[in-house]
């Protein structure tokens, strides 16, 4: 069984507890946001540095708070009632797949399911097999879709949004959903992207395609006049400190 889209929110809980109850608006908001990214993640983790959290959470402040409610295993951040909801989810997966190994070896549903399938052409069969199989990618293009639809809204250049889900699914070597965000943050605040209000952003496509979360940013220099202005305020300050320096001393 697929983990569900949803994950079990337990109302009376999250409002008694103590933790929630001393948070702001702004740091409930985030909390919310980082159990969605967790129940995404294969693990139900999270990444453990404060910029990766301050990206999810949408909170640039303190994150003391926030960071008090998961525990941190191997690198990774996990929320306790969260890891439990997942558990439960493998148990009944386990469950099924147990009850169907049975009934599939008890000797009574062994000859039902032959005389179903022996009185099945090829051509049915064929057909229902295809059937399972176009089901259960849709189940995965419904996984990545939503996972898209995260980096789309985060992204800055909204262009080619079909090209940009194709090249999604397509990237095999596209980072976890959280490291591709902070990615994009990081590079929204270079020199780069942010030259000439985002002319030269690239297309969201292109930048899946070439693997660009992995570009570094680099800083940007100061122009010649921007140089020369800062040696203007340096030796204007030095000046007012040579002043006072040497300004005679009254007791009077």
């Amino acid at each position: 069984m697929a983990k569900p889209h949803w994950f079990p929110f337990y109302v009376p809980d999250f409002l008694s507890s103590p933790t929630v109850t001393m948070m702001s608006a702004e740091e409930v908001g985030g909390y919310v946001l980082l159990l969605c990214y967790a129940w995404q993640d294969p693990q139900g983790s999270l990444p453990a540095d404060d910029d990766s959290l301050r990206v999810l959470s949408r909170i640039k402040g303190d994150l003391t708070r926030l960071k008090s409610c998961f525990f941190e295993k191997k690198g990774r951040l996990f929320n306790k009632r969260l890891t439990q909801e997942l558990e439960k989810v493998k148990e009944k997966s386990d469950a099924a797949k147990r009850s169907i190994a049975i009934r599939w070896k008890a000797e009574r549903n062994t000859d039902v399911l032959r005389a179903k399938y022996s009185s099945q052409s090829d051509s049915e069969l064929h057909s229902e097999l295809h059937s399972e199989l176009h089901s259960e990618l849709q189940k995965n293009i419904v996984c990545a879709k939503s996972e898209f639809e995260i980096f789309w809204d985060c992204y800055p250049k909204k262009s080619g949004k079909k090209a940009a889900l194709k090249a999604f699914q397509n990237a095999r070597d596209r980072p976890r959903i959280d490291d591709l965000l902070l990615s994009i943050s990081r590079q929204r605040a270079s020199p780069q992207w942010a030259k000439d209000g985002g002319q030269y952003i690239p297309h969201p496509a292109t930048w899946l395609n070439r693997g660009q979360w992995a570009d570094v940013p680099t800083e940007t220099k100061p122009t010649v006049f921007e140089e020369f202005l800062a040696r203007g305020a340096e030796h204007e300050e030095l000046e007012r400190v040579v002043e006072v320096e040497e300004r005679p001393t009254d007791f009077h």
